[in-house]
């Protein structure tokens, strides 16, 4: 038995002229890399798998380092876990950047920066950093340039 995942992501050929492609990833299922899958995640450039052993593994288009594996180099399949991600509940992702929320409530980040992953800079993280200011949290939502999460108590930050 086999499943298809579509990775949608745009790709800028040259100047304002942008194209869609579709890259089909296909996988048997006993033999895949993607075994044990919790929840699949995929938007525009990159997709991220939660596994049920609360890993997570990326591929797709990496620009930025969204992939967590320490690169910017495209993966067209999930053979790399996002480093230091070992206790994941939920994964997020949106555009250029990735998120997952631990089992102790921390949220970690991680690609583009432009202060959307949440640790007080700028800049592109190849690897997951935790976001500041998150003690315990709920649940997390990712938008082209934010990133929240939904704190014990109901407060959004």
């Amino acid at each position: 038995m086999s499943s298809l995942i579509k990775n949608i992501y745009e790709n800028e050929l040259s100047g304002n002229s942008r194209t869609k492609q579709t890259k089909d990833l296909w996988f048997l299922s006993e033999q895949s890399e993607l075994l044990g899958t919790a929840n699949i995640q995929y938007f525009r450039s990159h997709s991220c798998a939660l596994l049920t052993d609360s890993t997570v593994k990326c591929w797709g288009g990496n620009g930025y380092g969204q992939l967590g594996d320490g690169t910017t180099t495209v993966r067209w399949t999930p053979l790399y876990y996002v480093s230091g991600i070992t206790t994941a509940t939920r994964n997020a992702i949106r555009y250029w950047h990735s998120c997952a929320l631990l089992a102790d409530g921390k949220v970690m980040c991680l690609g583009a920066g432009n202060r959307r992953l949440g640790d007080g800079t700028a800049y592109d993280r190849h690897k997951p950093v935790a976001v500041s200011g998150i003690t315990i949290a709920t649940s997390i939502a990712l938008g082209r340039v934010q990133s929240c999460a939904v704190l014990v108590g109901g407060k959004v930050k």
